[in-house]
């Protein structure tokens, strides 16, 4: 299928991550902003990022750049010792 056509060109960042000392600011959110812009360059048309254990705040920004959530998965931990 042609671009013309409406060819689907996805695009997938799998959990995303960023060194515990570089997690001050918005390190996370400029990146994320950057690789949009290339996939943007690339003509790609759908953007799927997997993430977990995210932080409340990080997926707050996430919907403000317009992703919504497709699934979302919760596990529990029980200490034992």
């Amino acid at each position: 299928m042609s671009e013309q056509e409406g060819e689907v060109r996805n695009a997938l960042i799998d959990a995303p991550g960023i060194v515990t000392q570089y997690r001050e600011g918005n390190l996370a959110l400029q990146l994320l902003l950057t690789v949009i812009g290339w996939l943007l360059l690339q003509q790609s048309t759908v953007l799927e990022l997997k993430a977990w254990g995210e932080a409340p705040e990080t997926l707050a920004d996430y919907r403000k750049l317009g992703f919504s959530t497709v699934k979302e998965e919760i596990s529990y931990r029980r200490n034992l010792a």
